[in-house]
């Protein structure tokens, strides 16, 4: 029951996160006022960041894992 809560907590944080993302790529990319050179800049960086998170979640599930395993 516990584990359902938690997935249910990480569902809805996860899903207001990438709604906000969403919202501030788009307002990223519609705003005239942002030169390209910085809307790139900004993507690549944002995209950056979400591997170094998904690779440190990766890592740590491995981790997890591992220390089962050994037991």
């Amino acid at each position: 029951m516990l584990k359902l809560g938690y997935g249910m907590i990480l569902l809805a944080c996860g899903a207001l996160v990438g709604f906000a993302i969403f919202h501030l790529f788009r307002l990223l990319f519609v705003s005239a006022g942002i030169a390209l050179f910085f809307k790139i800049l900004i993507t690549i960086g944002g995209i950056g960041v979400l591997l170094t998170i998904a690779g440190l979640i990766r890592e740590r599930f491995k981790e997890e894992r591992d220390v089962h395993r050994d037991e």
